[in-house]
């Protein structure tokens, strides 16, 4: 399982966070977010292919969350 890297600690205020997984990591990043959100990429057909992004929009309309897909053979520069 893959254990998701930060830059930060704490976001600023209004900060979005961008999220960059690769097909195998997606269902493990799903797996920790609300119902809502599978929901959300499941109808935007995202399915983290490599360059594909989805804006995961938040209750009050505004932007909750960004995923950016990843190939699998791409370098991985956090590790």
């Amino acid at each position: 399982m893959n254990s998701f890297f930060h830059l930060i600690d704490a976001p600023a205020r209004g900060a979005v966070p961008i999220h960059v997984v690769t097909k195998a990591e997606l269902g493990a990043w799903r797996e920790g977010q609300p119902a809502r959100v599978g929901r959300w990429l499941d109808a935007s057909g995202f399915r983290a292919e490599g360059g594909a992004v989805a804006l995961v929009p938040a209750d009050d309309g505004g932007i909750e969350t960004v995923l950016v897909g990843r190939r699998e053979t791409a370098p991985d520069l956090w590790r």
